[in-house]
């Protein structure tokens, strides 16, 4: 049978800890589904009793888990759930009620866990608790804080006792996360109680074993004769008493104890009140230089166990002993003073300068009724006090600095510059990183800041960094990035040796032309500007470019002030003012080589090559664009890359042309090197026939790996039926031929205009020589477009050799004597 487990009931404190053990009591009594809505009512179908059943059963368990709810929420606050019918209905109002995310509670919990303060006398575990307990409460209602900010503020609320614990901390590198502060400072807790607790026994065995002596020395006084010595003391050489009584030997470790304890004769106002950061008093009276800081030491800090006499008779302790830094501004320069055997005095509230110890090394101190002044034996100040309630205080700067001279230790130091230059005009945030990690030795420790060195920029003087991120265009064209690449070592297979690129700045679209000369980058240019305006209706604003002449001239000049086109130049050798279009001709050439070494493709195709890594750029996501493809930022369409195959894949084209017969065959091979932009279709390219062909009826080959393709897949074959033949002959509406108008593809016109400039040749007949050299020559692969033609003229050659020595043969020609020029005349029978 379920019960009620006994916890406190809910009141308007303990709504954290309540829902903890509600949800546990719930789960126990499997009530926990219908409050957390997991479960929901069943409906009610009339007439059908095991529907009635179920909705019964669930009301009566839902009334149960509300009961159990009800029954462990006080008098008081019942009135909060006043018309909630329903188990979960009472926990999401209790939920509204007492865990609300308005801006009210998260202003509240805020402001409670920056003003939470631990009292020195405290329990720090149950600060610690409800530290943490806010930080939970904040957590739940969704407001997130940095680990480090809430690391920093759980230091801020620990008392003043563990100043020293916040300093150490906050020197280093990096903060630890608040589970590791948390049980560090549980940690630090436990120490001191052991430590108070050792010292307690301590003064408890002490305080006894005193009163035994006592007793012992009075029996003895009160009976000589049972404690007479009869021996020779060895420290004072009388006979009576022995070396442990010697009254000499009292005498002396009264002294040494004396020596052993440091006095300072100073008031105790000073340890007592609020501390005063950053301040260091000038005191006459203290025997050696105190600091409570432990900040202020570097990380040889000497720990130490020695009792402080002070001049009320009072006493502190001393935790810790090595050099403190001061850090101060004489007259506008800003110095930073090592203490050498400065005491860590953690109950001190006031850091203390000795005038003593800073004359004992050879300065002079010099009070007046509104200073004090520190001056070296050249009379330079090295320090100054200003009197403030009394007292002569030394503000500290908050700026650190290296330091070129120390108080207090007799000795001058290396200035910053010495150490600069002996490790090489080291610069000096490294050179500081190494003495604070502690990664040489033979530095005392101090900040060492840039100097004014004359080496430095001489031989280190480098141009000064680019912004990594300028400021991006917002709208389509409003700023075009262009850079012409080359020339080519290769001419490509249509006689272009430059790629001239445009980039629209906002979308990151671009756009490539191939030209044979520089002279072409102002028709290029022109037919972009006219292209891009047309297709999206804005206007171009500005083109950004290099200083070259081929974009410096009259005839651009006049078109963009035509244009209203605002022309913008990068400083002359500073490439990287057009970093755009200069990364993205880096991005094309880098996956254009890889799809030539992917596909066994010359180097001759480096265009096509380039004019697809272009197409596949357009549809990649951009860092630039939060993840999205140029195409989407142009078009506000997401790309279909369905249609993507590989570069160099062979493939088989219909063959439809006029007048093929029914046995003929119905496909030809060729490589696919591009995707069309005038149509639908696919750039082939047909080496029987040395022209490419743009069709959407390709067959792609999925057997073979493009790498096995080599250069002999494009020695040229035979031509059947030909006498003469003409590669400019063009195809079907299907087939486009490599000549193409101008206005039909603008991208390619430069690659087809070469292969349109071979002329077609008459068949000749061929000797012997010219046979054996074609058939030496198919040996090695070509090397260009220009070797690829060429070979292809020399197997037409060949073949019409062949076929006039079969008509001779057939007797369909007679071969008739050389006549005196040395020339064949072959003449056809009627």
């Amino acid at each position: 049978m379920a019960q009620v487990a006994r916890f406190e009931s809910l009141n308007k404190e303990n709504y954290d800890t309540w829902k903890m053990f509600m949800e546990a009591l719930l789960v126990k009594n499997d009530l926990w589904q219908y409050v957390s809505g997991s479960s929901v009512k069943p409906e009610r179908i009339a007439g059908n009793a095991a529907s009635e059943n179920t909705a019964r059963m669930w009301e009566q368990n839902d009334a149960k888990a509300r009961s159990d709810i009800v029954l462990s929420i006080s008098s008081t606050e019942l009135k909060q759930i006043k018309g909630c019918t329903t188990s979960r209905k009472v926990w999401l109002k209790l939920k509204d009620t007492y865990q609300s995310k308005g801006p009210a509670r998260k202003a509240a919990l805020l402001r409670q866990l920056t003003t939470l303060k631990m009292s020195g006398n405290g329990d720090i575990r149950a600060h610690l608790n409800q530290f943490f307990d806010v930080v939970d409460k904040i957590n739940e209602i969704g407001v997130k804080i940095d680990a480090d900010l809430l690391s920093t503020l759980l230091l801020l609320n620990l008392p003043n006792e563990f100043e020293n614990f916040r300093c150490a901390i906050e020197a280093r590198d990096m903060l630890p996360t608040l589970d590791t502060l948390r049980i560090k400072i549980t940690e630090k807790v436990d120490a001191r109680r052991g430590i108070a607790g050792s010292h307690s026994s301590n003064a408890m065995y002490a305080k006894k074993h005193h009163k035994k002596q006592q007793k012992r020395h009075k029996d003895a006084s009160e009976n000589p004769s049972s404690g007479t010595f009869k021996y020779k003391c060895h420290k004072c050489k009388t006979v009576g008493h022995k070396a442990s009584d010697c009254k000499a030997q009292k005498k002396d470790s009264q002294t040494a104890q004396n020596a052993t304890d440091t006095t300072m004769l100073t008031s105790k106002a000073f340890l007592a009140g609020t501390t005063e950061t950053g301040k260091w008093c000038l005191d006459s009276g203290a025997t050696s230089h105190f600091s409570y800081e432990a900040c202020k030491f570097g990380v040889n800090m000497n720990t130490k166990r020695e009792k402080l006499n002070l001049a009320n008779k009072n006493s502190t302790q001393i935790t810790g002993e090595g050099t403190a830094r001061l850090n101060t501004n004489i007259h506008g320069e800003l110095r930073s003073i090592h203490l050498e055997n400065t005491q860590l005095v953690p109950d001190l509230r006031m850091n203390l300068l000795s005038v003593a110890k800073i004359t004992d090394h050879g300065y002079d101190v010099v009070f007046n009724k509104q200073k004090g002044l520190v001056i070296d034996q050249d009379g330079n100040v090295k320090l100054i006090a200003n009197r403030t309630n009394d007292l002569y205080i030394v503000e500290e700067s908050v700026n650190e600095i290296a330091v070129a001279e120390e108080t207090g230790t007799g000795r001058t130091t290396q200035s910053k510059a010495n150490w600069h230059r002996r490790f090489g005009y080291l610069n000096a945030r490294d050179l500081q990183a190494a003495i604070r990690k502690g990664r040489v030795e033979g530095i005392e420790p101090g900040n060492f800041i840039s100097n004014n060195c004359d080496i430095c920029p001489e031989g280190k003087m480098a141009r000064s960094p680019f912004p990594i991120k300028s400021e991006r265009s917002t709208e389509i064209l409003d700023l075009v990035h262009t850079d012409l690449c080359g020339p080519m070592k290769v001419i490509s297979i249509g006689g272009a040796k430059y790629i001239l690129q445009f980039i629209d700045d906002s979308s990151r679209w671009g756009q490539v032309y191939f030209l044979k000369s520089k002279s072409d980058v102002s028709q290029a240019l022109q037919n972009f500007v006219i292209m891009m305006e047309n297709q999206t209706g804005r206007k171009i604003k500005i083109i950004q470019s290099d200083n070259g002449k081929e974009f410096v001239n009259a005839t651009i000049d006049e078109f963009l002030k035509k244009r209203g086109i605002i022309r913008r130049l990068t400083v002359p050798y500073c490439p990287q003012q057009n970093g755009v279009a200069e990364r993205r001709n880096r991005t094309l050439v880098e996956m254009a080589r890889c799809l030539l070494l992917q596909s066994g493709l010359p180097p001759s195709f480096w265009a096509e090559a380039v004019n697809t890594a272009n197409y596949i750029r357009n549809r990649c996501p951009s860092k630039s664009l939060d993840g999205r493809t140029p195409f989407e930022a142009l078009s506000e369409k997401i790309p279909d890359v369905s249609h993507f195959r590989e570069f160099g894949q062979r493939v088989f084209v219909l063959r439809n042309k006029p007048g093929i017969g029914k046995l003929d065959s119905r496909g030809i091979t060729g490589i696919f090197v591009k995707y069309s932009d005038s149509s639908k279709g696919y750039r082939i390219w047909i080496p029987d026939e040395m022209k490419i062909i743009v069709s959407r009826d390709v067959k792609f080959l999925h057997t073979e790996s493009p790498k096995e393709n080599t250069y002999e897949d494009f020695y040229p074959r035979s031509v059947e039926n030909s006498e003469e033949v003409d590669i400019n002959k063009n195809h079907d509406h299907d087939m486009i031929d490599v000549i193409l108008e101008p206005s039909e593809n603008h991208q390619n016109e430069a690659i087809e205009e070469n292969i349109a400039e071979v002329p077609a040749e008459r068949i000749e007949l061929a000797n012997g020589d010219a046979v054996e050299e074609f058939q030496e020559n198919q040996d090695d692969p070509p090397h260009d477009a220009q070797e690829v033609i060429r070979r292809h003229q020399g197997g037409l050659r060949l073949r019409g050799l062949e076929k006039g020595e079969d008509l001779v043969k057939n007797s369909t020609i007679i071969k008739p004597k050389l006549q005196k020029d040395n020339q064949h005349i072959y003449q056809k029978f009627q």
